[in-house]
């Protein structure tokens, strides 16, 4: 499977629907990708999870979100 690319900062918008977590979190343009502010334990926590090769870590992996990366951050202007 090729990998999914991340969209930029300047390709996304932000998600009117969100009802809890972290503030600012953003869609893709078309809305195929959610984008989510984390912290780096979380961070740690997804690339773990969709790279380890654990028994425990694959079952996990199956009812977490797709992790496709870390998008640049926001431009400040």
């Amino acid at each position: 499977m090729d990998p999914v690319p991340v969209p930029t900062s300047s390709a996304s918008i932000p998600l009117a629907s969100q009802v809890g977590g972290h503030a600012g979190v953003r869609s893709s343009a078309d809305g195929s990708q959610i984008m989510k502010p984390c912290l780096p334990a979380e961070r740690h926590f997804y690339e773990t999870v969709i790279s380890a090769d654990a028994p425990a870590f694959r079952l996990l992996a199956k009812h977490v979100p797709g992790f496709f990366g870390i998008a640049p951050p926001e431009e400040q202007g």
